[in-house]
């Protein structure tokens, strides 16, 4: 408590804030990998994009924590601008200050694209076993790479020379306007996460599932909704250029997202063994476009109406031909061709 008392308001939200999302993606990462352990089924893209982004995330963090344990003034957050340059003292803290706020911004805008790689790919395991969704989501993917590149290098080269962004006070004939450029990548981060959230939401309707198992599926993933509000108070506050409430929403926004991506993996932690693959004839679940086993999300598929329907069921087994050769004391029962198999194949995040 002591040592939070020497800090100002700001820079005590900062502190709080960032411990507590640092606490929560630690604990989400945790019990994913150990959904993955238990299921033995790893997702290696997914899985390690949403690695890279937690560790870049604590990066974030730990330049922060740095900043203002051992660089803030009196515990300030923010420096006032430089009017006095014999002030060294001063003119440091506020290089350093602008520093931060350079690779602060550099890092939140490639995390934010790892993220949204992140679940694309678990999309695409879950749901691209149908062509239409796959293109869709090969699509949004493309969109989302030219996006990070555009918007990272509009970051990176703001001014015209990079070194500018922390050594001035970013006059405008050497570095442009920094809401010029946020608040753009900020609307289009808010659109791609609206389209990401709708790709589930638009397959699950396509499955044959009673009405509540669709909306608890759904629910699962539009927890991500709330990834949307933190985007759209970061907008209104990059307009306000008001840089401590930038810093905030940005960590509140970047640590929802990578815990929005793990919370579809978890169900596996809470299904019981009786559920295991294949425990079951009469159920059915969707699988990757790959074709492995166990890797859709933790939940039944009741589906015994299905017959030969659905980018689950194999057909390959329901032929015309008949089950057994006939022998010479068989009767004509023997021509009767075998009832169309089911798969019993129950996927798992």
């Amino acid at each position: 408590m002591r040592r939070m008392a020497r800090y100002d308001s700001e820079a005590k939200n900062l502190l709080i804030v960032n411990g507590v999302i640092i606490v929560l993606m630690t604990l989400c990462m945790i019990l994913r990998c150990a959904a993955r352990l238990k299921t033995r089924n790893i997702h290696y893209l997914s899985d390690g994009l949403c690695l890279v982004a937690y560790a870049v995330s604590i990066a974030i963090a730990a330049l922060l924590f740095d900043y203002l344990h051992n660089t803030a003034v009196g515990g300030v957050f923010r420096p006032h601008n430089i009017t006095d340059p014999t002030d060294v003292a001063h003119v440091i803290w506020f290089q350093a200050f602008s520093k931060l706020r350079y690779i602060s911004q550099l890092l939140y805008s490639f995390d934010y694209a790892v993220v949204k790689f992140s679940i694309l790919a678990f999309l695409w395991d879950v749901f691209g076993a149908d062509s239409r969704n796959k293109m869709f989501i090969k699509i949004v993917t493309v969109a989302c790479v030219m996006w990070c590149i555009a918007f990272t290098f509009l970051a990176a080269f703001r001014c015209k020379n990079p070194v500018d962004g922390w050594t001035t006070n970013n006059p405008p004939e050497l570095c442009i306007y920094a809401p010029y450029v946020f608040i753009p990548f900020e609307s289009t981060n808010l659109f791609f996460d609206v389209v990401i959230l709708s790709i589930p939401a638009f397959a699950v309707q396509k499955l044959k599932l009673d009405k509540w198992k669709k909306f608890s599926v759904i629910g699962i993933f539009l927890l991500g909704g709330s990834v949307c509000v933190a985007s759209i108070v970061r907008l209104a506050e990059i307009s306000k250029t008001t840089d401590w409430a930038i810093f905030f929403w940005s960590m509140m926004q970047l640590g929802l997202s990578i815990i929005c991506a793990c919370l579809p993996t978890l169900g596996a932690l809470f299904r019981s063994n009786s559920n295991k693959v294949g425990s079951s004839s009469k159920y059915s679940g969707f699988t990757s476009s790959s074709g492995k086993r166990g890797s859709g999300i933790a939940f039944k598929v009741k589906d015994v109406e299905l017959g030969d329907r659905g980018p689950w069921i194999d057909n390959r087994a329901a032929t015309g031909s008949t089950s057994w050769a006939p022998r010479d004391n068989d009767g004509s029962e023997s021509e009767l061709p075998p009832e169309p198999m089911f798969s019993s194949r129950i996927t798992t995040v």
